[in-house]
């Protein structure tokens, strides 16, 4: 499970925000990039099923751009697949053990990423499949795994990667929060949003762990 340090709220002024959301990105780092960028969970495990890969065809809200996904009713920069997936996970799960260790099942993660892909209008909540918290979980892994390009981008990943093996914590600090402020805004507000995600996670550590 995600275990971040306690810091300062991210909820501030634009400039303030950023450089506070630069010391989230620090502590999450390294952890979180795998995800990100190379499609595997904290384990080192692929997001694909242990019983199989999800297989998935460009949609509406999988296989694009962030920016050219729906919006949530948060930020036109979120998209609305990352707002339910996560709402799920602390309204459902966030008491669960492993949500983000374990694979879901590969039926139930195809059944959630072909709903999802419909369209928000077109979304059948009723099946049992919603309630399947390491589904939803491996869902929203699947969505960043099958970006054409990787929330931090190809390249300031690989970036990033670099600045996180700063030996000098002021350094690495100072050179993550330099990167982080160059994000684009649909990145820069969906990584906010996880970071804040991960933290309410993390606060049930204790339970969830």
């Amino acid at each position: 499970i995600f275990v971040l340090k306690s810091g300062p709220n991210i909820s501030l002024s634009n400039g303030e925000n950023r450089r506070s959301l630069a010391h989230c990105v620090l502590e999450l780092f390294r952890k979180l990039w795998r995800t990100l960028y190379f499609g595997t969970d904290f384990s080192g495990e692929s997001l694909s099923s242990t019983t199989g890969t999800c297989t998935l065809t460009n949609g509406i809200n999988f296989g694009i751009e962030l920016e050219e996904c729906e919006s949530s009713s948060i930020s036109r920069c979120i998209p609305i697949v990352v707002e339910i997936l996560t709402r799920l996970v602390e309204l459902r799960g966030i008491n669960c053990q492993g949500i983000y260790r374990h694979a879901g099942g590969l039926t139930a993660v195809n059944w959630l990423v072909h709903e999802l892909d419909k369209g928000a209008e077109n979304i059948e909540f009723n099946s049992e499949k919603w309630y399947d918290v390491k589904a939803v979980a491996s869902t929203l892994k699947t969505f960043f795994a099958k970006l054409p390009d990787s929330l931090l981008s190809s390249k300031m990943s690989s970036l990033c990667v670099e600045a996180s093996l700063i030996e000098n914590h002021c350094d690495r600090v100072v050179e993550l929060k330099r990167l982080v402020i160059q994000l684009d805004d649909c990145r820069f507000e969906t990584l906010k949003y996880l970071c804040a995600h991960f933290r309410r996670v993390a606060s049930k550590c204790h339970i969830n762990k």
